[in-house]
């Protein structure tokens, strides 16, 4: 409550062009201090299906699908992904510590210019490639002597059997292209008495990657207006998406096309999942 001799400052509401919406310094934010990003589509896989509502594919999968999609790369944009959790500051742009963030591009793609549009389950990569995270797993040796770990590994540091044998890359496996063990010589093999491959656990990279969970800017328009002719236009603003980590998906179904669920052995037994 004021007193007697106590002031009363008047609120001083602000022009209509004072709040304008800048999309130029908005635009200019998101490259000071934003990440470039490698956009990958996700298109819904039709490989081997036999009627439109199939969940399952009977025929032999794609190299390119993952997850039930075909991922294209779309291009690399700059966006600015910061957490919307308590553990980062939203202030710290370009930060992607968090398992969910805030992602928001660009417009347009910077090696093609084309427009960028964000959907569900698009996949992103970091364009720096030196960029790594590390994880352990249990697998089961495959009887044709080829594993895949549950995601693509770059670089497998330890490997160690449930006979507590010790193998090192290169010397007793490799690893191709497509992030496939190839077992040598010295291999963990089958356990006799379960008729099962020997378990093994293994502590290796991969590139972190992303997802679009959903969108919360799809559509969005800003008014513009021309400080010299008042002209008043409407346009189209970045879009924004709420994205999660690729260890949101390790719970999939072996029929829902995750790197386990392969052609190929995925229990050491000579049928598949």
């Amino acid at each position: 409550m004021q007193g007697p001799n106590s002031s009363i400052t008047q609120i001083q509401f602000p022009i209509a062009t004072s709040v304008a919406f800048d999309l130029q310094a908005f635009l200019d934010a998101i490259i000071a201090h934003g990440l470039r990003f490698v956009h990958y589509r996700a298109l819904r896989n039709p490989v081997g299906l036999i009627d439109r509502d199939d969940t399952r594919r009977p025929n032999p999968d794609t190299p390119l699908a993952n997850n039930g999609m075909i991922y294209i790369k779309a291009g690399v944009v700059t966006a600015l992904c910061i957490s919307n959790t308590k553990e980062v500051k939203a202030s710290d742009g370009g930060v992607v510590d968090s398992s969910t963030a805030q992602f928001t591009p660009l417009s347009h793609y910077e090696c093609n210019g084309k427009q960028v549009f964000l959907a569900p389950f698009d996949k992103l990569y970091l364009e720096e490639e030196s960029v790594l995270v590390s994880r352990q797993e249990l697998i089961e040796s495959s009887v044709t002597g080829v594993d895949r770990p549950k995601f693509p590994a770059v670089e497998i540091l330890d490997c160690v059997d449930a006979n507590g044998i010790s193998y090192t890359q290169n010397i007793d496996f490799e690893l191709d292209k497509n992030s496939l063990i190839h077992w040598l010589d010295k291999r963990p093999g089958q356990n006799i008495d379960s008729g099962k491959g020997i378990i093994y656990s293994i502590r290796y990279v991969y590139r972190p990657h992303w997802y679009v969970r959903r969108l919360i800017h799809e559509i969005r328009m800003i008014q513009q207006e021309n400080v010299y002719t008042g002209e008043k236009t409407t346009v189209q603003a970045p879009q924004s998406a709420i994205i999660d980590r690729e260890y949101y998906f390790e719970s999939e179904a072996s029929d829902s096309n995750t790197r386990a669920s392969v052609e190929k052995p995925a229990d050491g037994q000579i049928t598949a999942n």
